[in-house]
């Protein structure tokens, strides 16, 4: 399973609260149903990947998180030194706690 809300929030204007309900109900009803937990975040925004998104897949407990876009630019480096998979760190505050909040993408 990915991501595993019960529907997609908007990535871009993340409002936390309602993020945070989505992917509780959404991974309950998984687990209730399918006895799985989710272990991958996906991030699907054709307007491209967010950090507020990437911190809560960390949060959730997510193994990994896929983004679906990123700037072509950026692709194009990351391709040529083939770095498209490294550890996202969303918040430099958060990855200074003792939790080291990061999470491979």
């Amino acid at each position: 399973f990915a991501v595993g809300g019960w529907v997609m929030p908007d990535e871009a204007t993340v409002d936390y609260p309602d993020l945070i309900s989505t992917m509780s109900m959404g991974h309950e009803w998984i687990y209730d149903t399918f006895g799985q937990r989710v272990k991958h975040g996906f991030q699907v925004d054709p307007f491209g990947a967010s950090s507020a998104f990437a911190a809560f897949s960390a949060m959730f407990g997510f193994d990994s998180h896929l983004v679906a876009r990123i700037n072509y630019y950026d692709k194009g480096w990351m391709q040529d030194n083939k770095q498209l998979e490294f550890m996202w760190r969303p918040n430099p505050a958060l990855y200074a706690s003792p939790e080291k909040l990061e999470i491979f993408t």
